[in-house]
């Protein structure tokens, strides 16, 4: 019977996504300037959150392989 798959969280795709979505925000000329430069900094802060989350997991994820290698190799 085959393992089960382990999803691997990803902040990437979002955080794009987010900067797709600033761009689009700020070409809105239905709106006034103050509220696409307040909603697209709000949007370029959740990204820029989301892309350190996912450095930090990648981070953690990486020093954990990195021990659980060293550990096989002293057996």
């Amino acid at each position: 019977m085959p393992r089960p798959v382990a999803i691997r969280v990803s902040y990437r795709d979002d955080a794009g996504h987010l900067l797709r979505l600033e761009a689009a925000v700020v070409k809105d000329e239905r709106q006034t300037p103050e509220w696409r430069d307040k909603t697209a900094k709000v949007i370029r802060q959740l990204s820029m959150l989301l892309l350190e989350a996912n450095t930090s997991m990648n981070a953690e994820s990486d020093s954990l392989v990195e021990a659980k290698a060293a550990a096989r190799r002293r057996r």
